[in-house]
């Protein structure tokens, strides 16, 4: 069953948002995959006690001596599974849920760091302000790469659940976006006070979303030449809460899907002579 990595591989905490989706949504497909296993051992246990019905009632004595005891068991068994079962629904509303949200925030967080937003004004004209003319044909440039749609499964992308929560901890990282005002400008042709000349200096402003970017000032330009880089940010944390959701559905479909009642025969002995109905 997809979920549980190899004893000897890697397994590391997710430290990007990208990696983090990837893990919640392979969590997600784990445990859908558990209850749907419990779900069929069910359906067979039923099956079962139906045959131990018929073998308990059949003509042949020896037959109908030996449904007995498993029939006897046959009723506690199959309760435990059935409350396996509703044990895991329950999970499942909640836990599902906050593992798709966390999982969708986290992919979205993902393409934004890798989408930048371009726009550039230049000086063609003398006549003191800004017209159609200083821009492109395209003057608006969107670069957006799916980088996490392509990165490779590795140690922080794949789900085990019987690693330390630690391991599987959620990242819940904060969001910047990002204006970065870029002046190129000389002697006389100055970005915040002298007439822009053609053919030479432009403005340029380059949206992104990423981490803190304290390589530039935060202020105005306080020279007239040179290129000056200004930057205009500020946090808008998208995943907010989704760590904390995350870990505790994490716990609650861990805590339901390690009841094992399900996985229990009807027509073992072994299995069910443990049961005080059998004794």
């Amino acid at each position: 069953m997809t979920g549980t990595a190899p004893a000897e591989a890697t397994y590391d905490a997710c430290t990007t948002p990208c990696k983090c989706s990837k893990r919640l949504a392979k969590a997600s497909t784990f445990y859908v995959q558990k209850f749907e296993t419990n779900v069929r051992n069910l359906v067979k246990m039923q099956r079962d006690l139906t045959r131990l019905l018929i073998a308990a009632t059949a003509g042949n004595v020896v037959t109908a001596q030996t449904a007995l005891p498993p029939l006897a068991a046959a009723g506690k068994l199959i309760q435990e599974c059935q409350e396996a079962v509703t044990s895991q629904i329950g999970a499942q509303k909640t836990g599902l849920r906050a593992f798709a949200n966390a999982s969708e925030k986290s992919a979205v967080l993902a393409r934004q760091e890798n989408t930048k937003t371009t726009l550039k004004i230049a000086a063609h004209t003398t006549a003191g302000y800004f017209r159609t003319e200083p821009f492109s044909g395209t003057p608006v440039v969107i670069d957006a790469r799916d980088e996490c749609g392509a990165e490779r499964e590795d140690s922080q992308s794949i789900f085990d659940a019987d690693q330390t929560d630690e391991k599987n901890e959620i990242l819940e990282p904060t969001e910047y976006h990002t204006i970065t005002v870029t002046c190129d400008s000389d002697n006389t042709n100055n970005c915040y006070s002298t007439v822009p000349q053609a053919g030479t200096g432009f403005v340029q402003y380059h949206l992104t979303t990423k981490t803190e970017d304290t390589t530039k000032k935060t202020s105005r330009w306080g020279a007239s030449n040179g290129n000056k880089d200004v930057v205009v940010q500020g946090k808008v944390n998208i995943t907010q809460g989704t760590k904390e959701a995350a870990q505790a559905a994490l716990k609650t479909l861990k805590s339901a899907a390690e009841n094992k009642a399900c996985e229990r025969k009807l027509d073992d002995y072994a299995t069910v002579s443990t049961s005080p109905l059998f004794k």
